[in-house]
């Protein structure tokens, strides 16, 4: 499996190589940009999903059915 973190400072360097000037530039960063956009929602997505399959373990269910996130 590849290394999202690695994925992702690719594609950092990708967007700091763009230079404007032609279209293949403009495109490359549109998608390199979504693509960032894409895997940090994911990542927000799974650290909820994380915090509350946590509060099923401890049986805090409570909490989870309210929909209240506890304070980290």
């Amino acid at each position: 499996m590849v290394d999202r973190e690695k994925v992702v400072e690719h594609l950092y360097d990708c967007l700091a190589a763009s230079r404007p000037g032609n279209l293949w530039v403009f495109v490359r960063t549109a998608i390199v940009g979504d693509a960032l956009e894409l895997l940090k929602e994911q990542e927000r997505r799974i650290n909820e999903l994380e915090e509350k399959l946590r509060l099923l373990e401890y049986s805090d269910q409570d909490t989870l059915q309210s929909g209240m996130m506890p304070a980290t």
